[in-house]
């Protein structure tokens, strides 16, 4: 099966994902949501990113990553 890291967009938290993640795991896939910085104002992109790597390599497998608004502009640095 698939492994997935979702990231939320702006003003949400990967508290988004909640509904979700349940339904992925039923179907046999691994699911983690990734908490971005965005309550820090001194974070900026690479902070981001950063915590999408860290992420990333806590899976297993290679994860299909799964992004949600502001982070379609994310994902592509990861």
């Amino acid at each position: 099966m698939a492994s997935f890291v979702l990231v939320h967009g702006a003003w949400h938290g990967a508290w988004c994902w909640e509904r979700l993640i349940p339904g992925l795991e039923r179907l046999g896939h691994l699911a983690r949501a990734v908490d971005l910085p965005i309550d820090d104002p001194e974070a900026d992109m690479e902070d981001w990113c950063a915590a999408v790597v860290t992420a990333v390599d806590a899976m297993p497998d290679p994860p299909l990553l799964v992004g949600h608004s502001l982070t379609g502009v994310l994902l592509p640095l990861v």
